[in-house]
């Protein structure tokens, strides 16, 4: 919670972020037709409208036609930039970072976009220059060292890179973060012994460590020939939250022999990571757009960032863009570790988009693929509820409870939904994110 405070502290350019349809009202907007279209003025409401509905790729349409006839204004710039970003233009939110840039403004996304590119590109001179140029406040704070670092990771200068890192390890909350990244770096370094001790710091208590870190152990474990140990983090984590299908599926590969994918195995895919380290700490009640800015730039570096991607498609969800958010699940395979999270959030969204035969379809085939797990059916019986088809509901639910052979336990599933029920007809349904009993799946 401290953490996410910080993170929220009036950053100059954050904050503008936030605000800056707002900033951008203020600019003098010249009143001209573009190519018959209507007006630029009509343009920039229709952006702006577009924009408070969460259209972001109508709305970076708009404010690109005003730009035409406001070329240097700096907040239109920043406002086509912003929206290009939010709704996964990146190629076209480089160009226009690139022209913010150059007309002085210090917008930090702008930036780390432009940095990232460099860093994927090989340009690894211009991506640390880029990184230097970052100001010392705000997010920045955070965002520079784990830019800095990875950059000079790229260019194997690994304790320049540490020594880059250790900012974060002063700022109150950020530990956990630093000592992550710093044992990745050591990994790339190809310390192994060094990462494993920075890693085993962070989780003293495995019950207490994110799974992100549980993972991150467990792989270079395995790398080192300490296969049994990598399946007893993981265990000890899974005591308190058996639920994890990413940790439960980690722990059936060791047990095959099969080798745990690295999160992080080049400079590139380590920026990201960070990135998308710093978009999860934030609210997301406050700072959404930042959120959306920061999982955007992750996948620009890494596109196959299944993580990201979730974090992008949860954010279309809480805007109700039910359609983006399931452009954004698909891209994630479904053999992924998250490829099952992510197609109970796209029957989550189909089902919000009163797509009703599809959303029972992919429960149902999700419940043939996988006959060890129960939220499939759990969800497709809260569907039918919802609907009142409640013979149907009742069908489901009695096939999720044959599947957990004891009736009146728990039903906890990795959807985040729980039923606990008595016989065949469930007494309550609740949403575990909320901790309320809800008339839709989705909070």
């Amino acid at each position: 919670m401290v953490a996410a405070g910080l993170l929220l502290a009036c950053s100059p350019e954050e904050a503008e972020t936030s605000r800056e349809v707002a900033d951008a009202g203020k600019s003098a907007v010249k009143v001209a037709s573009v190519d018959g279209t209507g007006s630029v003025f009509g343009n920039y409401l229709a952006g702006r409208f577009a924009e408070n509905e969460a259209d972001l790729g109508f709305a970076a349409n708009m404010m690109e036609r005003v730009l035409e006839e406001n070329p240097s204004d700096k907040e239109i710039l920043r406002r086509a930039f912003v929206l290009n970003l939010g709704a996964g233009n990146g190629k076209r939110a480089a160009e226009l970072g690139e022209r913010l840039l150059k007309l002085g403004s210090t917008v930090t996304s702008a930036s780390l976009l432009l940095a990232g590119r460099d860093l994927k590109a090989g340009k690894l001179d211009a991506a640390l220059k880029r990184a230097d140029e970052l100001v010392d406040n705000g997010l920045s704070r955070f965002s520079k060292p784990l830019a800095r670092a990875w950059i000079l990771t790229a260019k194997k200068q690994y304790d320049e890179a540490l020594k880059a890192l250790e900012p974060l390890a002063a700022e109150k909350g950020f530990a956990a973060m630093h000592g992550m990244h710093a044992g990745l770096i050591e990994e790339l370094a190809g310390r192994m012994d060094a990462a494993e001790q920075r890693y085993r710091k962070l989780i003293e208590d495995p019950k207490e460590a994110s799974a992100r870190i549980i993972r991150v152990l467990a792989s270079a474990l395995q790398r080192n020939g300490k296969k049994a140990e990598a399946e007893q983090v993981i265990r000890s984590k899974l005591d308190v939250n058996e639920e994890s299908l990413v940790l439960t599926d980690d722990l059936e590969r060791l047990k095959k022999g099969q080798k745990l994918e690295r999160v992080v195995s080049t400079p590139t895919e380590g920026l990201a990571e960070g990135l998308f380290n710093l978009a999860s700490a934030l609210p997301r009640d406050r700072a959404e757009n930042i959120v959306l800015l920061y999982a955007r730039i992750a996948l620009e570096l890494e596109p196959k960032f299944d993580l990201a991607q979730l974090l992008v498609g949860d954010v279309m969800i809480s805007r109700e863009r039910f359609k983006e958010a399931v452009e954004a699940y698909r891209k994630i395979k479904p053999d992924s570790a998250y490829g099952w999270s992510a197609r109970l959030r796209i029957a989550d969204s189909l089902y919000e988009m009163k797509k009703l035969d599809e959303a029972f379809a992919l429960l149902e085939t999700m419940a043939g693929e996988r006959k060890d797990r129960i939220d499939a059916l759990v969800n497709l019986g809260n569907y039918m509820r919802y609907k009142e088809r409640f013979k149907e509901s009742v069908t489901a639910y009695d096939r999720a409870f044959e599947r957990l052979g004891e009736p009146g336990s728990t039903i906890r599933a990795a959807s985040r939904w729980s039923v606990r029920a008595s016989g065949t007809a469930p007494r309550r349904i609740s949403c575990r994110r909320c901790n309320t009993s809800r008339s839709s799946p989705t909070c």
